[in-house]
């Protein structure tokens, strides 16, 4: 029926101010202040704009709903721009940085080809085609 919805609880959420222990590596909190500082470096990168939803806030007897609008980011019409992209990065810095081509090469030098001899002998690869696969490509083809 149009306009109808079911509301499900996420009875595993959590209400710590740390991640869990089984993330705790995944999460650290330097290396995320890391990942935000060079992402919003990027061209083109702007905050996710939010988007209330008062109508359905109403319906399921909330306050408040919002959510992420991230269908215009980077024009890719996904969600998941970000990750893959910046896991393409991560892996041409550090893979850079142990062939000794360069220490600490930033997006910039990448996106301009600095180091395209290099760069163009790697290849990555992900198994999903979909938002994910869509950052993944699109952060390989910038940088070549």
């Amino acid at each position: 029926m149009p306009g109808s919805f079911t509301l499900h609880e996420n009875s595993d959420l959590s209400h710590a101010e740390s991640p869990p222990h089984a993330c705790a590596d995944a999460l650290r909190e330097h290396e995320c202040a890391a990942a935000r500082a060079e992402i919003t470096r990027w061209p083109g990168y702007r905050p996710t704009p939010l988007r209330a939803l008062a109508g359905m806030a109403r319906a399921a007897g909330i306050g408040e709903l919002y959510y992420k609008d991230e269908s215009q980011r980077f024009g890719l019409g996904s969600f998941k721009a970000l990750g893959g992209a910046y896991a393409v990065y991560r892996y041409l810095v550090r893979t850079l940085a142990e062939q000794g081509v360069a220490d600490g090469v930033g997006l910039a030098e990448l996106v301009a080809r600095k180091h395209s001899q290099a760069v163009s002998k790697l290849t990555v690869a992900c198994a999903p085609d979909g938002n994910h696969g869509r950052s993944v490509a699109w952060g390989a083809d910038r940088v070549g």
